[in-house]
């Protein structure tokens, strides 16, 4: 998730749609709990913007460190404000994010704070860009080709901030430039919850196709 990613939502692509009644809008933010980098997705209903008034249907986070999504219970939503549960796998409540709209944007900031009241972090999340969910699946990927993707992708943010260049031209046929001007880009990106379109992903500066190989990669 980047500037461009955020700028490209104008351009309103999507994959292919499907019936009405299985699609849902994804909105998608990125930021920071505590110092931890975080990403935070709302589903709500399709052609729905998000915001104060929103009907929000599921919720859920992740951390950049293991990129594995977090289920949040819904406990209230009232105006700006929105109340989370974190529960762990037995269902007992772990933390309580308490999140709230910016009034003249999307985005969101609040606490996090442990269920035994012990511990409490601030929550700053800024809005990225919405894209279209259907059938339960990111631009139209099942649960297996999307994990596909992102650990082909994971794997080659691992090889090009480790500058890997026998392993980028092996894997991804890519030879990387000296001092290249893609690495924060690369370094700050998340291979979790893409931008998509019908051509493929985008992370970074860098273009995948659906089974993880780079398109057309700038120099």
């Amino acid at each position: 998730m980047n500037k461009l990613g955020r700028l490209l939502i104008v351009c309103a692509l999507t994959a292919p749609s499907v019936a009405k009644a299985s699609e849902a809008s994804l909105s998608f933010y990125d930021g920071t709990l505590g110092t931890q980098h975080i990403g935070l997705t709302l589903q709500i209903p399709d052609s729905v913007q998000p915001g104060s008034r929103t009907p929000i249907e599921k919720v859920s986070y992740f951390y950049a460190t293991h990129l594995h999504d977090i289920p949040l219970k819904i406990v209230n939503r009232e105006g700006l404000r929105l109340t989370l549960e974190e529960d762990d796998a037995s269902g007992v409540p772990i933390a309580i994010l308490h999140l709230e709209f910016a009034v003249d944007r999307d985005d969101l900031a609040g606490t996090w704070e442990s269920a035994d009241g012990q511990r409490t972090l601030p929550i700053k999340l800024s809005s990225q860009y919405q894209l279209t969910s259907e059938n339960g699946g990111l631009c139209g990927m099942d649960a297996a080709k999307t994990k596909h993707l992102e650990d082909r992708v994971r794997a080659f943010q691992i090889a090009f901030l480790k500058t890997d260049v026998a392993q980028l031209k092996r894997a991804f046929k890519y030879n990387l430039p000296r001092n290249s001007r893609f690495r924060p880009g690369v370094a700050d990106s998340m291979a979790h919850d893409m931008f998509c379109r019908d051509v493929g992903v985008l992370f970074g500066s860098f273009w995948f196709d659906y089974q993880g190989n780079l398109i057309n990669p700038p120099r």
